[in-house]
């Protein structure tokens, strides 16, 4: 899913559900069923839709509410959307009894302190096999906020700029083109709260198989793609290439995707939301150290961008959504722009 599939759009987040709302159809669930080697079902079928249909309600609820209770609503949406869209791309419904998770939130000062514990026979675990393959998660070893904001591409200058101390667990990479072929680099100065260059990339799974042995320069740190190597890294909203640095729990390597990231950091906020007012309310009330900033913009890249994401793994495409105009003819010139 390297190379991107650009769709002119002046309004991305809605056109990007009017691709979702091709599978609340039974026509086009039963074509993309047989297209993929599935039987279908009425129940089945229904099933996807209502899924679909319902996840849509969910955001746009979630977009109009106040942040007193979107969270929750967009959490709902998240996990609607997931189980449909499961139940289309794998041929069948997913045996979900459980969130899969539970939140730990007693005594917390921060957002980031809050942790979720995975459980390993719920809709975490499930969800994760399906998009986010190989990743295991250890059941009851936590995740804290901090880690899982700390882990999304679009976050990262927010995420920096909170939490002065922290670790984020995406690198920036500039791909560069060229004549023979492109290269890919690091700037060295992305890699400052790592005690050392190497061990940040030492810590980013498949990066061997990959790319060639990294060269260094006084800047960048230079990265060249294998022959036919495996795409590792995750893109930002506006296309903007990430690697990923794997979370150590109890001895395992573990990079949940995007959407798994996602998915537990909306389970965090919308659960504390809804069962910690105690906490949430005076928060988001009076917030002093601008972390709420951070959370809002957490909600607003999940409400623009996990829907995408979702798409882009029903279509097995990047799906970048662009505002371009195309054809218009400068006469003065004689020449077409863009």
């Amino acid at each position: 899913m390297s190379d991107a599939v650009y769709i002119n759009s002046e309004n991305s987040a809605k056109d990007q559900w009017k691709l979702l709302a091709q599978y609340a159809y039974s026509t086009n669930i039963v074509r993309y069923l047989h297209q993929h080697g599935f039987a279908d079902s009425e129940r089945l079928v229904e099933y996807i839709a209502g899924c679909f249909r319902q996840s849509e309600a969910y955001f746009i609820a979630a977009e109009g509410s106040p942040i007193d209770i979107s969270p929750l609503l967009q959490y709902y949406g998240a996990v609607t959307l997931l189980a449909g869209a499961s139940a289309l791309t794998r041929g069948g419904q997913l045996p979900i009894k459980e969130h899969g998770m539970s939140l730990y939130a007693s005594n917390i000062k921060r957002i980031a302190d809050t942790q979720v514990i995975p459980r390993r026979n719920g809709a975490l675990q499930q969800f994760a096999g399906i998009f986010s393959p190989g990743c295991l998660f250890v059941n009851g070893e936590p995740w804290t906020m901090e880690e899982i904001l700390g882990s999304i591409p679009d976050l990262k200058q927010d995420f920096e700029n909170c939490y002065e101390a922290a670790i984020p667990y995406t690198i920036p990479i500039e791909i560069v083109k060229r004549d023979r072929g492109s290269l890919e680099r690091i700037a060295k100065k992305e890699l400052t709260r790592y005690e050392s260059p190497e061990d940040a990339l030492g810590n980013i799974e498949h990066l061997p198989d990959s790319y060639l042995t990294p060269e260094n320069t006084s800047q960048y740190i230079i990265l060249h793609r294998k022959i036919k190597s495996p795409e590792i890294g995750a893109y930002s909203l506006f296309n903007q290439k990430h690697l990923q640095i794997a979370h150590s729990k109890k001895g395992q390597k573990l990079t949940p995707s995007q959407i798994i990231n996602m998915f537990m950091g909306m389970f965090s906020v919308g659960f504390l939301s809804r069962y910690h007012p105690e906490f949430w309310n005076p928060f988001v009330r009076s917030d002093e150290t601008g972390e709420l900033l951070l959370i809002e913009k957490f909600i607003a890249v999940c409400q623009r961008y996990f829907p995408n994401l979702v798409l882009n793994e029903i279509l097995k495409s990047r799906i970048q959504f662009v505002n371009k105009t195309k054809g218009i003819l400068d006469f003065s010139t004689k020449r077409e722009m863009l």
